[in-house]
Order: structure tokens, then C-alpha cells, then sequence
């Protein structure tokens, strides 16, 4: 068996050597091989699918956050080689939902022991943006924008530029087509998300599913600021109550288009500004691995779940 650690440096801003080295001592107690590519912020995606063409891997293992994740995700899509999360993020969100330990060594151990991988759905925006968890436009992006350019990285600089944005919030003009019908409005924030919970383990809808083969497209429209900022970060939930949250539309391909370009960010990092985004779904795009603590296959596991030989 040999495993290949796609290693963030700088995610979350954690001190990763403690992790590194109980994974090599463990691998090595059990004969297992190991590899590790660091990522450097330059050309990663074509740097690591030339890497893992180079060998023969029986594991991914993202060490890092959702984007980090996303990475592995894109490397190995399509292939037969199964991608594991050992988080290490800001917030985890993902890791979070898909039911992996918080414990980057429990979570390694988990990944040791499972049998079991479940083919996992991707988004697809302007043809060639892949997201696995969730993209965004409005609020957020910008607050990422802004985190992605300071140094300083964990849930307090995050904090630090969502509150500096909620005091200069812009209103977006939108229409979005899915589903033989078009709406439009004025918005604060739209959501493509495949999956149920934003970064920060907040929830977006409950609708959310990366194994259905469908995403939900959120739209808030208006913001609470004054009950935001004096209840504190602590109540980002507000965000998304009910009176937010004007629609939730599922499909499988959609068109949104803004009248001004807009910043989008995918999976926490951001990709540029567009006027335009076609999003579809890829269904059963890569092949991730899990255990029966991940809530969205404790119910079926049993009923068409890969088992890893």
C-alpha cells in the first residue's frame, strides 16, 4: 500500500510536523509507503496530477482545508483512487459535514481503517471552475478575497473582515435561469452550494447533498446588521434564517448573471470577477473515502457503497 499526502503548508495557519510525523511512524509500523507533495500556491493542480501519474497510489490524503481537498478532488477525477481529508483548515467546513474526525491523527487512523469509498459529486462553473463543496458571490467572496491577501490566517482574521464587510454590504441585481424558469432581484449574497454547511459549519439549506447528483442554488437577500454585529460573529447564523434566505432552487445546470461583475470564490479561494456564471453538475465525479460517521451514507451504505480492495 502506498499513500500520497497532499500537504498545505499554510492552511489554517497550524504547524503541520507533529501530523507528518505520526503519519510516517505509523505507515512505517504497518509497511505502509508514503509520498508527500507540498503545494506552493503555483500551477498545483497540473504539478499534482503529474505527480500522482508518476506512481502507483492507493490513497490521496488532503492535508488542509476545503481548497486543499479540492485539489486532491480535481488530480484524481475520474480515477480509481480514493481521496481522504485530514483537516487542517481555518474552519473545515467540509471535513466537518462529510463526518471526519477533527482530530488530524484519529482522522489519519480512520482513513487506515475504512473499507469504504462513495463516488462524490462536483460543480462545474464556466466550464472549467471545479468546486466540490460550495462557490459563492456577494458577502463572502469578498471577505474571502480580503483573508486570502492577509498573511494572518484561523477564525479571527476571517471574523476581523466579515464584520468590515457587513458595514458595506452592496446590493448585487441577479437573474438566475434553471429549470425551465427565471427569476430575478436584488441580493446580497447567491450560494452555489453542494452540500449543507458554509465554512465556517453555519448552515446554508438542508436540501444539501455531495452524493445526490443535484446542487441548491441559495439567494439571500437581505442581511440583519444591526442583530449581526451586536450579537457578534457568534451569530453568523443570522445570515441565513428563513427571512434571509428569499429562495432555494435545485437543478442540475443553471445560468446566473449579474448586471455588474462580480467576485466569485470557490471552496475559499477566489477566482476572479464575472458578469456570468453556467454551473452544472458533475455527478460521481471522484471517489472519496469515508466511514459510516459520514451522515450522508449512514443510511444506504449498504446499498451501493465501492469497498476498497
Amino acid at each position: 500500500m502506498k499513500i500520497v499526502a497532499v500537504l498545505n503548508p499554510i492552511s489554517g495557519g497550524n504547524d503541520k510536523d507533529d501530523f507528518i510525523e505520526y503519519f510516517k511512524e505509523t505507515s512505517s509500523f504497518y509497511g505502509i509507503e508514503t509520498a508527500i507533495f507540498e503545494t506552493t500556491g503555483t500551477n498545483d493542480l497540473k504539478k499534482l496530477a503529474k505527480f500522482l501519474k508518476s506512481d502507483s497510489f492507493d490513497l490521496i490524503m488532503a492535508v488542509g482545508g476545503d481548497g486543499t481537498f479540492a485539489l486532491a478532488a480535481l488530480a484524481s477525477a475520474n480515477g480509481k483512487t480514493s481521496v481522504g481529508i485530514i483537516p487542517f483548515g481555518s474552519a473545515n467546513g467540509m471535513a466537518k459535514e462529510l463526518g471526519v474526525n477533527q482530530d488530524p491523527n484519529m482522522a489519519f487512523d480512520d482513513l487506515l481503517k475504512s473499507r469504504i469509498a462513495r463516488k462524490m459529486d462536483m460543480l462545474c462553473i464556466n466550464h472549467s471552475v471545479k468546486s466540490i463543496h460550495l462557490a459563492d458571490i456577494g458577502v463572502n467572496a469578498r471577505v474571502v478575497k480580503a483573508f486570502e491577501e492577509d498573511e494572518n490566517r484561523g477564525m479571527l482574521t476571517y471574523g476581523k473582515y466579515f464584520a468590515r464587510e457587513l458595514q458595506n454590504m452592496e446590493r448585487i441585481e441577479y437573474s438566475v435561469e434553471a429549470n425551465g424558469e427565471t427569476i430575478s432581484g436584488h441580493c446580497v449574497m447567491i450560494i452555489i452550494a453542494n452540500g449543507r454547511k458554509f465554512g465556517t459549519g453555519v448552515s446554508i439549506t438542508e436540501f444539501g447533498n455531495p452524493f445526490d447528483g443535484v446542487f441548491e442554488i441559495v439567494i439571500v437577500e437581505e442581511i440583519n446588521l444591526g442583530t449581526i454585529l451586536k450579537a457578534g460573529l457568534s451569530a453568523i447564523d443570522q445570515l441565513y434564517t428563513p427571512q434571509n434566505v428569499s429562495r432555494i432552487i435545485t437543478t442540475e445546470k443553471a445560468v446566473i448573471s449579474f448586471s455588474n461583475p462580480q467576485f466569485l470564490q470557490a471552496d475559499g479561494e477566489v477566482i476572479g470577477e464575472f458578469d456570468q456564471l453556467n454551473v452544472k453538475m458533475l455527478a460521481e465525479e471522484f471517489l472519496f473515502q469515508t466511514h459510516l460517521g459520514n451522515p450522508y451514507i449512514s443510511n444506504d451504505a449498504k446499498q451501493g457503497d465501492s469497498e476498497i480492495d
